[in-house]
């Protein structure tokens, strides 16, 4: 059994949930995931190294493709791209690990091709805010909540690393 705590970074951050994953006894490639307070068994078809297909109870069939980076879960679910960050045990007198308050960060290398908004600039939640170049795919990346554009350290063209930091937003000051 695998179980922990993840964080959604990204298309949105969210507050922290826990996980675990086990055998459905009985069963050569079924798996039960629990995630926070919901449970779903999944019919598992490996297709390659971290890669194959899920059948949910439902019956629907999904296509999936997962790697481990650091403690990092990037997840390829029928098309879309979810990261989740492994939230290790809070150390005294510390914020959580791997907590970035205010940057939007790239979720893995790239080139950026697009810059839609400007330091000063309101946005909203899920509001598209650049697009970055991937391995020959391009990913709009989002606001993970309502605020102003504090700092737009990347400009169309730049490379960057997983990691780096695209973007700061900070709270909207209300008059």
């Amino acid at each position: 059994m695998s179980r922990g705590q993840l964080r959604p970074e990204y298309p949105v951050t969210g507050p922290d949930f826990s996980y675990a994953v086990a055998a459905v006894s009985g069963a050569d490639s079924s798996l039960r995931v629990t995630l926070g307070d919901q449970v779903v068994e999944l019919s598992i078809t490996p297709t390659g190294s971290g890669e194959g297909r899920c059948r949910a109870a439902s019956g629907r069939s999904h296509q999936f493709m997962y790697a481990w980076v650091d403690r990092q879960l990037q997840l390829w679910l029928d098309g879309y791209l979810f990261i989740f960050q492994r939230v290790e045990r809070q150390r005294r007198g510390g914020p959580p690990t791997g907590d970035r308050g205010n940057l939007v960060i790239a979720p893995m290398p790239g080139t950026v091709i697009q810059v839609m908004v400007r330091a000063g600039d309101r946005v909203e939640r899920d509001q598209p805010l650049l697009v970055l170049e991937s391995m020959k795919m391009e990913l709009v990346i989002g606001a993970p909540r309502d605020g102003v554009v504090r700092e737009v350290p990347v400009a169309e063209g730049s490379p960057v690393e997983q990691g780096a930091r695209l973007l700061e937003l900070e709270e909207e000051i209300s008059s």
